[in-house]
């Protein structure tokens, strides 16, 4: 009879735990879990937070989009050549993903998104290499466009560069996956590969094969009880702050959610690292000037830094960085995305509230700026 008793309990239990997972995976961990046409940001997924998520499918209606280097023949010329990361790439999903194209469609000009050359270490080593190699030349470009988000800014750039590397321009053909049948090269004929790029940012989510049962479930049930208590959970790595007003279309649409890492970098705050980014630029910009070429930097205000203003009773850190760079001494042009949407806010949806990528809203609100335009000759 023992026996009997402990095998029910046994299965009760284990029936418990079964209706438990398909009721939690049905209803809120599936949409993190498994291939999906509509985005929902990491902020939502890593924090297990249904409520704010902001599903969204991608779409893109403007009447001009930027090239890739695997759809740009050598015979075109693209006169603003894009470097970044996920926000040039779009990886954040949702209208018009990428700034690339307002660039394309409000300015009327051919903008190619490139990626960092496998022989780099970052971006600014990969537009002097294009630089030294005759690339820009081969496709007529006039603007550089450099972009990063602030969290990747020390590692990226306030390194030793070597602006004295140099390719072929039929090795970087054939890296960039780009399209020469019109053009005559000696070796016009050689295989075409596509740029692997290196990029963590850049890369898209995968998702592993994960079943409704998993632990997913759990942490979901666990963080819900733990966030009634705090702003952070030890299992997750995003910080909750109440916001004095609605501005996010969400169920959470008076929390601002961030990653930890996001909110204080301590790296960007050190004056030393913002003057050797400074440096490193300046020497980039003079290696373009001679080939008559503008160099603007484009980095990428944190979500944190642009609703700061907004949290209630806020016990963390001033960024500091865009002040610290405005201080500098500068060779190139600052797109400085901090000052622009600080102009615009407060407004509802700058940036993605499952997310730590801004919206379309804000794409559209750089690309269209006073300083953005002065990228541009006046006679035209």
């Amino acid at each position: 009879m023992g026996y009997r008793k402990y095998t029910f309990i046994a299965l009760g239990m284990l029936l418990i735990i079964l209706l438990y997972n398909a009721f939690v995976w049905h209803f809120y961990t599936q949409q993190w879990f498994t291939s999906s046409s509509v985005h929902v940001g990491d902020l939502s997924r890593l924090g297990y937070m249904p409520d704010a998520a902001h599903p969204r499918k991608t779409l893109v209606d403007l009447p001009i989009t930027h090239k890739e280097t695997t759809n740009f023949n050598l015979d075109e010329k693209a006169e603003i050549v894009v470097i970044g990361d996920s926000f040039a790439s779009g990886v954040a999903g949702g209208k018009n993903p990428s700034f690339t194209d307002y660039i394309a469609s409000q300015y009327n000009k051919t903008v190619l998104n490139i990626g960092e050359l496998p022989s780099t270490s970052n971006y600014i080593e990969t537009v002097a290499l294009l630089a030294n190699s005759g690339f820009f030349k081969a496709i007529g470009t006039k603007i550089v466009i450099i972009e990063s988000t602030q969290r990747q800014l020390a590692r990226r750039f306030a390194v030793l560069i070597n602006f004295d590397k140099n390719e072929s321009l039929e090795s970087i053909i054939k890296i960039y996956g780009i399209n020469q049948k019109l053009l005559d090269y000696n070796n016009s004929h050689m295989p075409i590969s596509n740029l692997q790029n290196n990029s963590d940012d850049n890369a898209a989510i995968k998702h592993n094969k994960i079943t409704f049962i998993n632990n997913g479930n759990f942490k979901f049930a666990i963080n819900k009880i733990i966030y009634l208590f705090s702003d952070s959970s030890p299992l997750t790595n995003v910080v909750i702050k109440d916001l004095n007003q609605s501005l996010f279309s969400t169920h959470m649409d008076k929390k601002l959610l961030n990653f930890q890492r996001d909110i204080y970098m301590k790296d960007i705050q050190d004056v030393n690292n913002v003057q050797k980014i400074n440096a490193n630029l300046n020497q980039l910009s003079r290696i373009l000037k001679k080939e008559n070429i503008i160099l603007a930097f484009m980095p990428v205000a944190s979500k944190y830094i642009i609703y700061e203003p907004y949290i209630i009773n806020n016990n963390l850190p001033k960024d500091n960085f865009f002040s610290i760079l405005n201080s500098q001494s500068r060779e190139y042009a600052l797109i400085d995305t901090k000052k622009i949407l600080d102009r615009e806010m407060p407004i509802k949806d700058l940036y993605y509230g499952d997310d730590t990528h801004w919206s379309y809203i804000a794409s559209d609100i750089v690309i269209s700026s006073q300083e953005f335009k002065e990228l541009f000759p006046k006679k035209e």
